[in-house]
């Protein structure tokens, strides 16, 4: 057998030695490549929740007002003054944001432009019952300084925003709103436009607080016509409903639910779908148009003039109304 020499079996050592090592370096550096390629883990970013924060309330502190005899609410500052002055008939409420002058009680102003000379001197919002007059355009009609009027809604009711100008040399005044409240007229005045968001605040805050009105239902009584010679609405009624801006449509609806209820309770069953479909007082023109699908206001002269003196008379109760035209198939003989 050939024996390998010291100096081969040293040679081969170191070769093999080397391979080896070449091998084991190469597997590390693919083994490195092989890491890299693997992306790394990311950690989500974490974002933070932001909670709207709600804006402070600037009324929070604010007092409430109630007068329960002229039938309004609101919300004032509560460093602010009252002062209440007149009774029912010409009562009015100040509302300031000074210490002011205080009026004499004894003293209350015209309604219909005077000025009492004890007012308060600094009257920011004034809250004022208008007892003389039933309609805003009849207080417009009795008073020049109104001026620029504008239709407009207040608290749910109609409105009529406007300067009045009463001792202005220029045509500028103080702006009001004057509102219908049925048969009531309410004043409010507010010093200027300059006071911002503060005005508008307690504006927004009012509230009629009286939530019922007195109307009259008219018909036929017969104790007033025992010979039924003219069988027409000849009495009525009063009844009260919900306050609206809309009392002569409430009225006619109240006066037809009347009316078809008792004829319900004589006949034991509905009778009809006699409806009232619009009511509107244009001019003092209160215009009533009607639904009759089943002719239920037909059926003779004597009942044809019935039903339409009781629209008719229970539409002229308000002083807006002058003249009443009614439309639709009605009233047929």
């Amino acid at each position: 057998m050939l024996k390998l020499s010291e100096k081969t079996i040293i040679f081969i050592s170191v070769v093999f030695a080397i391979c080896f090592l070449s091998l084991l370096w190469f597997l590390n550096q693919k083994n490195q490549t092989i890491i890299s390629s693997v992306p790394a883990s990311v950690s989500p970013t974490i974002f933070p929740i932001v909670v709207p924060t709600k804006p402070a309330d600037p009324t929070a502190n604010w007092k409430t007002y109630k007068n329960d005899k002229l039938g309004f609410s609101l919300n004032y500052p509560s460093l602010w003054q009252i002062y209440e002055a007149g009774q029912y008939q010409g009562t009015f409420v100040d509302f300031n944001n000074q210490k002011c002058e205080k009026a004499d009680p004894s003293c209350v102003e015209n309604e219909m432009g005077g000025n009492c000379p004890s007012s308060p001197a600094c009257e920011v919002f004034e809250v004022r019952y208008m007892s003389e007059v039933k309609t805003v355009q009849e207080l417009f009609k009795q008073n020049k300084y109104y001026k620029n009027i504008k239709q407009t809604t207040f608290a749910n009711f109609p409105a009529y925003k406007s300067t009045y100008t009463w001792l202005s040399t220029d045509g500028s005044g103080s702006p009001k709103i004057d509102v219908q409240v049925g048969e009531k007229v309410y004043e409010i005045s507010y010093g200027n436009e300059d006071l911002g968001s503060e005005t508008q605040q307690i504006l927004s805050t009012f509230k009629f607080t009286d939530n019922t009105q007195t109307v009259k239902i008219y018909y036929h009584n017969p104790k007033l016509d025992p010979n039924f010679e003219n069988i027409v609405a000849n009495d009525f009624k009063e009844v009260s409903i919900p306050k609206s801006s809309t009392p002569l449509k409430d009225s006619i609806n109240e006066l037809i639910k009347t009316f078809i209820s008792e004829d319900e309770k004589t006949y034991g069953s509905r009778v009809t779908n006699f409806k009232l479909k619009s009511a509107t007082i244009i001019n003092g023109v209160a215009k009533l148009v009607f639904n009759d699908p089943e002719s239920y206001t037909s059926g003779g002269s004597t009942r044809v003039n019935l039903i339409y003196s009781q629209i008719e008379k229970t539409a002229l109760q308000f002083p807006s109304v002058k003249k009443v035209e009614i439309t639709g198939a009605v009233f047929q003989p």
